[in-house]
């Protein structure tokens, strides 16, 4: 496997949402979760639960679902170990607002793989995720701000000893807000607009490093889904 051959990582990779690995899936070899639960259904909850896994194949973690976020993202080798915790709370503002905080820490690896110039490397990685939406139900408004934060390094191992051999670094926040138009003009069908702004800092190891890893880059996302 080459690091510097997408295609071939894109192939080889099992792919997984960032926000689906909390829970045991089919790519570890070993498994463990812990959660606690107050509330439950559409009223105020609170969850908090911690996770720790250990892989036996190449799992590919996208942070989110989204066609512009395809290179954004880290991967986990066999061996690696990730221990988790992560935590939900929903709470009703009043009688019109519904607010929903989600944050998720991970950090751990230490998996290794032979890359295709036949030098063997460590895997380490480290992410932070924090989001917060909110729902105003007379005008079916929504509000949707999240912060994401992912480390990643492969440290090549040589006669026993690791040296620092590639980083990654990617900073990421995300404001958008979606409306339904159907609740505000009486259609027959639901239509819904979606405006949102992206602002990011640095790259993940599946992207293509800026010239400058400080420069703050921005994005502007729009969308339109209608259901009949």
């Amino acid at each position: 496997m080459s690091l510097a051959d997408a295609e071939t990582l894109r192939g080889e990779f099992v792919p997984t949402l960032l926000s689906a690995a909390f829970g045991c899936a089919d790519a570890e070899e070993s498994c463990y979760e812990l959660q606690l639960l107050h509330g439950q259904g559409e009223g105020a909850n609170f969850r908090i639960g911690s996770s720790w896994r250990e892989f036996d194949r190449t799992v590919r973690v996208f942070l989110r679902e989204d066609l512009f976020a395809a290179g954004e993202g880290l991967f986990m080798v066999p061996g690696d170990q990730l221990p988790e915790v992560h935590a939900t709370v929903r709470r009703e503002l009043g009688n019109h607002v519904v607010a929903n905080l989600t944050s998720a820490y991970a950090e751990g690896g230490g998996g290794s793989f032979r890359a295709a110039n036949m030098r063997l490397y460590r895997n380490d990685v480290a992410y932070l995720t924090t989001s917060f939406d909110a729902t105003i139900k007379p005008t079916s408004t929504g509000i949707f701000v999240a912060f994401y934060r992912v480390v990643q390094s492969l440290d090549q191992v040589h006669r026993g000893r690791t040296r620092p051999a590639t980083a990654s670094e990617l900073e990421r926040v995300e404001l958008a807000v979606s409306q339904d138009l159907a609740r505000l003009f009486g259609m027959s069908s639901d239509w819904a607009v979606r405006v949102g702004l992206e602002l990011l800092r640095g790259a993940t190891l599946f992207e293509t490093l800026p010239i400058d890893p400080e420069q703050l880059r921005h994005r502007v996302t729009t969308g339109v889904a209608v259901r009949f």
